[in-house]
């Protein structure tokens, strides 16, 4: 009897101490897609964050970029409650808006910890924050954009404004229109009718000096019952406006110019959270902040297409890329090379 008892006791300790050695769950929600680029950089920054922690981490996707319909939606939301039910975890990280409006804010005030990031709208429509909820608030830089613009068309006066309906679209556009801006915006046109954005880009030839994009993710037409890809609608864009470009998001990188927000930054700050709540403190002591971080893109193909000067800002940035890409100064690859290099993309990372 006293060596059944004995056996037991051991087998109680070894299966206890596996218990306590076993890594915190983490759970991270997409409210997009894998392939979609702002959910890459977010959870790249997120990983670099978490380090060598020992984490047992779990990735979801929502995909309600590609997939806007409300059924899709619902759906998505049932499948990551389930998700999160079956896999119980300490820390639930949500990026980006749609997630926590489908799925964070139905678990305020739960045992399980809640971090956001990549969230456009007021947290308070979440019901965040909360005793189990922090997070990161994103906010675009309209005046560094400008400024972009301004540097590489300074002639432009008047500008219009094209995006989606996607909610966090129209949540941007909404702070857009509510800015003092140094450059007059004649007209913000929301609409996911690609039809429309042709009549209106021909419209504007001829009233505004140049035009603003922001998400071109959820446009349809008669020809298509799906998403259009992003990449076609940019290419007719390309090949019928004449007027310079500025983005507000990473499309296709293929206008003038481009400043959009670092999602890396955005899953870095989350991470650091993750990492805080993991160590032991409570959601409610770390405090929300906001993230506005972003990068600058400039087109030199484009900017030669519409008879536009780079300024030499925009020069030294591709000189140093091109020095860190091959690894040799540019001006030795210059010498040896045959034959003109074809404009690229500037990109420059700005803090």
């Amino acid at each position: 009897m006293k060596r059944i008892l004995w056996v037991m006791l051991v087998l109680i300790m070894v299966s206890f101490m596996g218990c306590a050695k076993r890594p915190p769950k983490v759970l991270v929600v997409f409210s997009y897609n894998e392939e979609f680029a702002w959910c890459t950089e977010e959870l790249d920054g997120l990983k670099e964050a978490l380090g060598e922690k020992e984490i047992n981490l779990e990735i979801y996707y929502m995909d309600t970029k590609s997939k806007t319909d409300e059924d899709w939606k619902l759906e998505s939301a049932e499948n990551t409650e389930k998700k999160i039910k079956k896999f119980k975890p300490k820390v639930l990280v949500l990026f980006d808006d749609n997630a926590c409006e489908l799925v964070g804010k139905n678990h305020v005030g739960d045992k399980m910890s809640i971090v956001f990031a990549g969230v456009n709208n007021d947290p308070a429509a979440y019901n965040f924050p909360d005793g189990n909820v922090t997070g990161v608030i994103e906010r675009d830089q309209f005046d560094k954009a400008f400024e972009l613009l301004k540097s590489l068309a300074p002639d432009v006066k008047k500008i219009a404004f094209i995006s989606d309906e996607s909610p966090t679209s129209q949540l941007v556009m909404a702070r857009l229109k509510e800015t003092e801006l140094p450059i007059e915006l004649v007209e913000v046109y929301i609409s996911d009718d690609f039809n429309g954005w042709k009549e209106k880009i021909a419209e504007y030839q001829t009233t505004v000096d140049a035009i603003g994009f922001y998400s071109c993710l959820t446009l349809t037409d008669e020809t298509s019952e799906i998403n259009l890809p992003a990449e076609m609608v940019v290419k007719w864009i390309i090949d019928n406006n004449k007027l310079p470009e500025l983005s507000l998001y990473p499309v296709e990188d293929e206008f003038l110019c481009e400043y959009s927000l670092n999602g890396a930054d955005q899953g870095k700050a989350a991470g650091e959270m993750v990492i805080s709540i993991l160590d032991g403190t409570k959601p409610a002591d770390i405090p929300i902040v906001t993230i506005d971080t972003g990068y600058k893109v400039i087109n030199e193909k484009r900017a030669a297409e519409l008879g536009l000067t780079i300024p030499v800002e925009g020069e030294e940035v591709a000189m140093a890329e091109k020095e860190a890409e091959e690894g040799k100064p540019a001006e030795e690859d210059a010498a040896t090379e045959e034959k003109p290099a074809e404009p690229k993309k500037t990109k420059r990372v700005v803090k």
